[in-house]
């Protein structure tokens, strides 16, 4: 970024405002606030305070930033033109004007004045400095910020600490830098993921492994679950069980009722959208979908922050969370654009551009990477909605595909599953000669039941050929919109990841490099004052590459897979080829895969993805599988069961996936029956295989020496 003057007005406190004896005393209280305005620069920008009701004198604590161009610089006269209103219900009467000639004061001064208003109706209190800005108000760097690296200098002795009693004498004590980094990724699925995530973190915390953590991340439906369990402190070994049974309590009540509650819409009115209104940051059905949400998942810690999860964090007892979302264009399917953000206590980031935003700051006013109004920060709620509507997915992508992936990546997905016995090779070949077809297979949706069901026939055929069929935010805002911390940079370059190639190639690897190529150069746009954030998960199910950064460097990903399959007899494990193809893609170290024989498998609990290669992560992946629970005979589950309410069968005897189920992803409730059974599937699934997970810490531990050995790590 190019040196920048920047002209700071600092309203500090407001004192006496007046408009008169008798107006005061007869008609009302003055409720004042005051804009600043600079007329005599090209962008005419006009902040506002926000009123303070019935206080006449009141601390403001407001700063605003513009920045003065170089044709400007030496201009004679630089007037700041400073109003004091009292808001009313049909007109706003103005108390008194202020001006001041920025032009008399030097680069790097700062002046305080105390400006009495005419008829002595009150003073103001004002700081203005005018100072040179070198960097943007973001950090630019592909490295972690500050705070998670303390973060992580802090919890990694306790991991160390935690694999050595989990494995015990299996293994020789090892240094701290020899800790090898092991992280769980939570896909979406709604409440069903939410259950789903509450069982396995409960048997990675009874059999020990939650110790052994460093991070854990999730996207739509698992980020929900996470967004709560950090809030309310309940992740820690001591307070999980807690948390899952205040949980299984909230989770019987119906968010839809909320949703079209006209007392809830005040609520949100009054606590989050007038806020968002008074500071003019865009507002969307998302914040009110999020508020909904995360009235059932938050409760009390609604007020709550992100910045807020740090005291939670703050004893590094609990692995360090991150919450994954894209942003998209609204007229773009994400295959052709996308850009992954990731969401922490401590910053909001873009890796791909090497951008980092204190969390703080995510969603104040940005000209030229200057932060011109600082804006409250944005409480939980808001990441429940951004992180977590899948509705954002692009509706034209919906119908014809039902999904937004690249369709020649299905198409070679298909070829391989159609053609089994074919090499990858062949198989690409035959793809390459059909090529693309308006008849192509329609793929399950990655938000995963078809949402098109949803819609009467006749909307839908209204809707086909309209700009809301085009759109995602056409009509009915679909997406998160915060303010563009691009806005008006040049063009800024991809800095991340700067390699563009890994060496352990599979046959699949291979093809899908040959068809598809790495990802194309991305321009995130610096025209518009506002960009898009979506559900992550209308790009794919479950992100790993948060995990997979060379800055975070995991040895062992564990993934809980909550993804929609077609029913309990078949999964197209479309999530794990998803995850490969986008790594791979990037350039980023996901694990080899045998394409024939996983598209072929019959469902599985548990599947392993791992490579010769000391610096590729193993992955163990996770399913709601519901085999071999199924057919444990006599299980008793862990409180009274009647099983005339699972239509006589016993209590492990259930579908996960069948159409109108329980487990919906458009459903927002569960009974404590449902949320048992899933809970305890997941929790068996993954307590069945603790010795193939201890197995994996112990080869992530050699791993990692050998990586210091040669210097790799």
């Amino acid at each position: 970024m190019e040196p920048k003057v920047i002209l700071s007005v600092r309203i500090i406190e407001h004192r006496n405002i007046s408009l008169g004896r008798f107006h005061d005393a007869v008609l009302d209280t003055p409720d004042p606030y005051v804009t600043v305005q600079c007329p005599w620069l090209d962008k005419k920008h006009k902040y506002t305070t926000p009123v303070k009701d019935n206080q006449p004198t009141a601390k403001v604590e407001e700063t605003f930033r513009f920045i003065i161009p170089k044709d400007k610089q030496q201009i004679h006269k630089q007037p700041i033109k400073i109003h004091i209103y009292d808001d009313d219900i049909f007109y706003d009467d103005e108390v008194g004007e202020i001006s001041y000639d920025a032009a008399k004061l030097w680069i790097g001064t700062t002046v305080f004045k105390t400006f009495v208003l005419k008829h002595k109706h009150g003073e103001i209190d004002v700081e203005i400095s005018k100072y040179v800005q070198e960097q943007p108000d973001f950090r630019w760097s592909e490295d972690l910020c500050d705070g998670e690296k303390e973060f992580m200098r802090l919890r990694m002795p306790k991991v160390r600490d935690g694999i050595q009693k989990l494995l015990g004498e299996q293994l020789q004590e090892f240094e701290r830098e020899q800790t090898p980094v092991i992280s769980v990724v939570g896909s979406g699925g709604g409440y069903r993921a939410i259950i789903g995530m509450s069982g396995g973190m409960a048997a990675l915390k009874d059999a020990g492994v939650l110790d052994t953590l460093a991070y854990v991340s999730g996207l739509s439906g698992s980020s929900w679950y996470l967004n709560s369990a950090f809030a309310h402190d309940g992740v820690r070994n001591e307070t999980q069980d807690e948390y899952h049974e205040w949980l299984r309590r909230q989770m019987k009540q119906d968010a839809y009722d909320d949703l079209l509650d006209l007392s809830t819409f005040s609520h949100y009115e009054k606590n989050f959208h007038s806020v968002k209104k008074v500071y003019k940051q865009p507002t969307s059905f998302v914040d009110y979908f999020g508020y909904v949400v995360g009235n059932k998942l938050l409760d009390e810690k609604m007020h709550k922050t992100m910045t807020g999860l740090r005291e939670t964090i703050s004893g590094v007892n609990v692995p360090y969370p991150i919450f994954t979302a894209v942003h998209a264009k609204d007229k773009e399917p994400t295959h052709e654009f996308y850009v992954r953000v990731e969401n922490t206590p401590h910053e909001i980031s873009m890796p791909r551009f090497g951008v980092n935003i204190a969390t703080e700051q995510f969603g104040s006013h940005w000209d030229e990477g200057v932060i011109t109004r600082e804006c409250p920060e944005f409480p939980l709620h808001y990441y429940i909605g951004s992180c977590g509507c899948a509705f954002s997915i692009l509706l034209r992508t919906m119908v014809d595909f039902g999904t937004e992936e690249n369709p020649e990546f299905v198409h070679l997905v298909d070829e391989l599953r159609h053609h089994g016995t074919r090499s990858p090779a062949i198989a690409l070949a035959v793809a390459n000669r059909r090529r693309m077809r308006p008849t192509m297979i329609r793929r399950q949706s990655t938000i995963d039941e078809d949402a098109t069901s949803l819609l009467p026939k006749g909307l839908l055929n209204d809707i086909r050929n309209s700009e809301l069929f085009e759109d995602r935010n056409f009509l009915i805002d679909r997406t998160a919109i915060v303010t563009n911390f691009a806005h008006n940079l040049p063009a800024l370059p991809e800095v991340y990841p700067k390699k563009q190639d890994v060496g352990h190639k599979s046959d699949f690897h291979k093809a899908i490099l040959e068809r598809m190529g790495h990802r194309t150069k991305q321009a995130i746009d610096t025209e518009e004052e506002e960009i898009s954030i979506c559900d992550a998960g209308i790009v794919k199910n479950v992100s790993v590459e948060c995990m997979l950064r060379d800055s975070r460097r995991s040895d062992l990903i564990i993934v809980f897979d909550m993804n929609h399959y077609l029913n309990d007899e078949y999964f197209d494990y479309m999530p794990i080829l998803q995850s490969a193809e986008h790594a791979w893609r990037d350039g980023l170290p996901f694990p080899p895969i045998n394409v024939k024989e996983l598209v072929n498998s019959p469902p599985k609990e548990f599947l392993v993805f791992e490579s010769d290669s000391d610096d590729c992560p193993t992955v163990l992946w996770f399913t709601l599988c519901n085999k071999s629970f199924k057919n444990l005979k006599n299980y008793k589950p862990k409180r009274p069961f009647d099983a005339s309410k699972n239509d006589g069968r016993p209590f492990n005897d259930f579908p996960v996936f069948s159409k109108d189920g329980n487990y919906s992803t458009y459903k927002f409730n569960n009974t404590g029956l449902q949320f048992d059974q899933l809970h305890q599937l997941m929790y068996h699934n993954v307590t069945s295989h603790i010795e193939d997970i201890k197995k994996h810490i112990a080869q992530a531990v050699e791993r990692r020496k050998m990586r210091l050995q040669n210097g790799n790590a």
